[in-house]
């Protein structure tokens, strides 16, 4: 009886044994797959870098230039700027920081390779670039040493002694 029980007790394990490997042949379990996405938004900027001073002098009994081509010594400013996305540069009239004082005719020129603008006074002092106060950009605009020159005039009034300094605001909005 032992015998017999042991010989059943072998039958049924190696009938199991090959019931489980039987299934994992036949059958093969199929891969499982999942997505995960990710999303994000650069925001659209500008910025400005590396800003470098002109020099205004004495361009007549009136007048104050920083425009080299004017050729009494002045030094055009420059500055650098890049942009992620399309925008619209702007320039502010020139604003006096130090010096006897002038009058508020002062504008601001800027030549870049979009184009060139001036402030809102360059008509008035009869600058010959142009009347555009406003520039578009393209996507992706980059351009070093963007030229920065001012005009500043003292009316009808001779200009006096003295140490002058103007400040130019660059103004670019991303579209």
């Amino acid at each position: 009886m032992m015998i017999r029980q042991s010989i059943l007790a072998l039958t049924v394990i190696a009938a199991s044994t090959l019931s489980l490997t039987g299934q994992a042949a036949a059958a093969p379990l199929a891969p499982s797959t999942g997505d995960v996405t990710f999303t994000g938004r650069v925001p659209g900027a500008c910025s400005f870098l590396n800003s470098r001073n002109g020099k205004v002098t004495k361009f007549s009994n009136t007048l104050l230039t920083s425009d080299p081509s004017d050729g009494e010594g002045g030094i055009s400013g420059a500055i650098d700027m890049n942009c992620t996305n399309a925008a619209v540069l702007s320039v502010a009239n020139p604003v006096q920081l130090s010096g006897p004082t002038t009058t508020n005719d002062n504008a601001a020129i800027v030549y870049t390779s979009a184009g060139t603008i001036v402030s809102p006074f360059g008509a008035t002092l009869g600058l010959s670039v142009g009347t555009n106060t406003s520039v578009s950009l393209p996507a992706g605009f980059e351009q070093q040493n963007i030229r920065v020159d001012t005009r500043n005039s003292s009316g009808s009034a001779t200009l006096f002694a003295g140490d002058y300094s103007y400040k130019v605001t660059l103004t670019a909005t991303p579209n």
